[in-house]
């Protein structure tokens, strides 16, 4: 927490000040959803024989994650000079995320694992739009308001 430009200083700062704000919105207090999420993916460093770097990714998906379009196969890796990043495949690794809404419960945890689908099938379904976008409309997708698993509490939505 040094405070520079995107550290965990400054967005606290930014959260600090507009999550308030957006709160107070008539949109917000009606059926408002706000996520904070944040993707931190586990890396390993090596040195390679020429006394550069290899940063590999791992990529771990979860919960029957599908790659999104147009990717190239994995695994990749680019070169720059002495230095290679490697991708082992195309997830995130595991994210955290906090909801803030009338919506939802206040206190409620889940443990279930979800997925940026997951997060899209969400806002989707929130916004009651008339169908779902790309793999959100995977059957079995479970979204942030509901779900069979038991370790879940129910939200109750009022529209």
């Amino acid at each position: 927490m040094t405070g520079a430009p995107g550290g965990l200083t400054s967005a606290n700062l930014f959260l600090e000040k507009w999550i308030p704000m957006i709160q107070a919105s008539e949109a917000y207090k009606h059926d408002g959803l706000i996520i904070v999420t944040f993707d931190e993916s586990g890396y390993t460093l090596t040195v390679n024989s020429s006394g550069g770097f290899v940063i590999s990714f791992q990529g771990q998906t979860c919960c029957s994650e599908m790659p999104g379009p147009n990717l190239a196969p994995y695994p990749q890796s680019s070169t720059f000079g002495p230095y290679t990043l490697s991708f082992g495949s195309y997830g995130g690794d595991r994210t955290g995320a906090v909801l803030l809404s009338p919506l939802l419960k206040a206190g409620t945890v889940s443990n279930v694992p979800f997925n940026h689908y997951s997060m899209l099938k969400s806002l989707e379904d929130n916004f009651r739009t008339s169908s779902y976008l790309g793999y959100a409309g995977q059957p079995g997708l479970i979204s942030f308001f509901g779900s069979a698993h038991s370790d879940i509490e129910t939200v109750e939505v009022n529209h």
